[in-house]
């Protein structure tokens, strides 16, 4: 155990992780900087407004192609240079095409969302612009972290950050704006750092004017099986506040964003540990990850990483309840209450984290999608009848249930189709 956590210390994989980790870090750092003074300026139903576009950009983002710009990640060391230039370029080209078809739809059934989101056709126009500049940045962002330039990545990370922070408080505190303001924020940020990602991609020669029929072909091959596993996520995290806002109304939807933002920063923990770990796992798998040994290497190695995760969520817990006490207008305190069950969720999500790659690196990706998409509906079914008996505590039980059940699934699937010695990694 201590030559593992030796190995870890001096490894690459913890100097990108730090970088990713400490970038992250500031912004939310940021975040915890604005949410007092956001709390004072946007009461609860307005920041209810703000979620619920949060949930629409998350829905048109992963039918837009979120899956297609993430699998750059399982071809990319498998490919030369010039493969690698094609794959991007049509990847953003498909994003792009199927951004202004989900637009277009949109249009004819506007008034529909707009009774459940309570956002009017502009905000849902403005949504593209959020989409697109999002996809963009995203798959620069992936190919830094597949060239391992971390430093440049957390360079273009911090300049989102800062910009965002500045714009963020010119509309909802300068303006008054509220929930509308920091909407029109958000999409004004991520259209100018979507063309900012666009040019270093331009530079660097990953963008290409040829469309390639084949690489479309593959790419959608790859990732409209996912479709059903993204759109599992999104059901898992958008639903519940759309029920919230039905049955509770957006006040109570914006105590429960206002929880789950403050425990975002232990999600954002594991989010910017996988940023580095992703790319790193695959490289091992693709060079030695058929031999018995290298496997119960990375098995020891998961499970250190997930015994920390477990110390930081208590830690972290702690903190919150600091946050919510002396930092958060009191308008928000009740929210805390749905921490503890939160933190569990989110702790459970990242054995999930794990052994979902060992899926990707096999490409069995048809029966992981069915797995995850029939424990969202389910997820999504008990959402609607808790929050009924429960109100928004309803969801945060969902929430913990949901997990639970696509964490048994996709680890049982992962361990069929890419077996590793989960139990046996002592055994010689």
């Amino acid at each position: 155990m201590k030559d593992t956590i030796i190995s870890v210390l001096k490894g690459s994989l913890f100097k990108e992780t730090f970088i990713y980790t400490a970038t992250d870090m500031i912004g939310k750092a940021m975040a915890f900087i604005l949410l007092p003074i956001v709390s004072f300026y946007m009461p609860p139903a307005e920041l209810g407004i703000a979620t619920n576009f949060t949930v629409l950009t998350g829905l048109i983002i992963l039918l837009s192609g979120l899956a297609i710009v993430n699998s750059l990640f399982y071809f990319f060391y498998e490919q030369n240079k010039n493969e690698n230039n094609q794959m991007v370029s049509n990847s953003i080209l498909l994003c792009i095409i199927l951004s202004c078809t989900i637009g277009s739809l949109m249009l004819l059934c506007h008034r529909i969302i707009e009774t459940y989101l309570m956002l009017d056709r502009k905000i849902q126009l403005l949504s593209m612009a959020f989409v697109i500049g999002s996809l963009i940045s995203q798959a620069n962002l992936n190919v830094l972290r597949l060239e391992n330039k971390a430093k440049q990545y957390a360079a273009l990370q911090v300049l989102q950050i800062v910009l965002h922070a500045i714009v963020v408080l010119f509309f909802v505190v300068t303006l008054k704006g509220g929930g509308i303001g920091k909407i029109y924020a958000e999409v004004l940020v991520f259209s100018f750092i979507g063309s900012i990602h666009f040019a270093f991609l331009m530079r660097k020669g990953y963008l290409k004017l040829k469309a390639s029929v084949a690489w479309m072909k593959k790419l959608l091959s790859f990732g409209l099986p996912l479709l059903p596993h993204s759109l599992s996520f999104w059901l898992k995290g958008g639903m519940d506040k759309i029920l919230i806002t039905t049955y509770c109304g957006l006040q109570f939807n914006g105590l429960y964003s206002m929880a789950l933002s403050i425990s975002s920063i232990y999600t954002m923990l594991i989010q910017s540990f996988f940023n580095a770990y992703i790319p790193y796992l695959q490289k091992r798998l693709s060079f030695n990850g058929e031999a018995i040994d290298e496997k119960k290497r990375i098995v020891k190695q998961i499970y250190l990483i997930i015994s920390i995760f477990a110390l930081i969520a208590i830690i972290s817990l702690g903190g919150c309840w600091f946050v919510f006490n002396y930092m958060i207008d009191s308008k928000y305190l009740t929210a805390y209450q749905y921490l503890p069950v939160i933190f569990l969720a989110n702790f459970v999500y990242t054995f999930y984290s794990f052994t979902i790659q060992f899926i990707y690196k096999a490409k069995k990706t048809f029966v992981m999608g069915i797995i995850t998409f029939t424990a969202s509906l389910t997820q999504m079914a008990l959402t609607f009848w808790f929050v009924q008996l429960f109100g928004v505590m309803g969801a945060v039980y969902s929430l913990l249930l949901g997990n639970c059940l696509i964490t048994v699934g996709i680890s049982l699937y992962s361990n069929y189709v890419y077996p590793m010695p989960w139990v046996s990694f002592n055994r010689k």
